[in-house]
């Protein structure tokens, strides 16, 4: 789960908002189901976009059916769903590589906006710290992941190795895992897409590690790093789609509302494609 908070929207979005027109959906080969949601007020809106049955193979840019205005003060959280099973047991973290995972969401959207390039989130909590069992993280760029620093038992390991071996991934540390990753707070980062003064001398003291920020409401953060905490907002009521198709002229917002003629959808986990083209269309959906 990745977040851009409130803080970096107002920050970076223009009174009139923006317009989304398109989404590109990413995880690495573990990801099974991808959510791009949409937070306004006390309401969630429905998603921008979405795949319920995502393949790493088949990766593509999704027009939406009907743009999406992002406003100012929005909350916008990327939802990935992995299965792990085939890795034998071996703790899956993030990365860059494939053999690790990410979750993302790549927006296109109009009015430009100069400076601003990615908002993206972690959890710095000292819980969350306690209950993995570590304290503090480099990136090797020679090996290409995140190594432990802190605790000095474990320095120089990688974060993959310790998660595997020194782990005990019961069912309540997984349930634990799951929990903090959705309703711990996240520290969402929004930089200038060119470095301030303030935002390279903090890279330079800190490397790859997160400058920690106080617990609050999403605009309490350092704004002159770019760092606003956010929440997911378990507090409303989810957006739920619709449970029949709709023809295009009755969907509400995002492409996984309109569904077109010879294809037919179901909850989040599962959906069925129509086979070969119709006489009104082609029989697909969420595309």
């Amino acid at each position: 789960m990745g977040h851009c908070a409130t803080g970096c929207t107002s920050r970076w979005i223009p009174p009139e908002g923006i317009s989304v027109f398109a989404a590109f959906l990413h995880t690495h080969t573990s990801g099974r189901g991808v959510r791009f949601q949409h937070f306004r007020g006390n309401e969630e809106l429905p998603w921008i976009s979405s795949d319920d049955n995502f393949n790493f193979n088949y990766q593509q840019v999704r027009l939406l059916r009907e743009e999406r205005r992002i406003l100012p003060g929005d909350q916008l959280i990327q939802t990935c769903v992995y299965n792990t099973m085939a890795r034998n047991g071996s703790a899956v973290v993030g990365g860059h590589s494939t053999r690790h995972e990410m979750c993302m969401a790549f927006a296109y959207f109009y009015n430009r906006i100069p400076g601003f390039a990615t908002c993206a989130s972690q959890i710095e909590t000292e819980e969350y710290a306690n209950l993995v069992g570590i304290y503090n993280t480099t990136f090797d760029r020679t090996r290409g992941e995140a190594v432990i620093a802190e605790p000095a038992q474990y320095a120089g390991l990688s974060v993959a190795n310790y998660a595997t071996n020194n782990i005990n991934w019961d069912t309540q540390m997984r349930s634990d895992l799951q929990r903090h990753h959705r309703l711990q707070p996240h520290t969402s980062y929004c930089p200038n897409a060119v470095a301030t003064v303030g935002e390279a001398a903090v890279s330079r003291l800190t490397g790859n590690n997160a400058v920690s920020v106080p617990n609050g409401n999403s605009n309490v953060g350092n704004s002159a790093m770019s760092q606003y905490e956010s929440r997911f907002r378990a507090d409303i009521t989810p957006f739920s789609p619709p449970p029949r198709c709709l023809k295009q002229s009755e969907s509400r917002g995002g492409n996984h509302e309109a569904v077109r003629p010879g294809s037919e959808t179901k909850q989040f986990g599962r959906t069925k494609f129509g086979r070969g083209r119709r006489e009104n269309g082609r029989g697909w959906s969420h595309k």
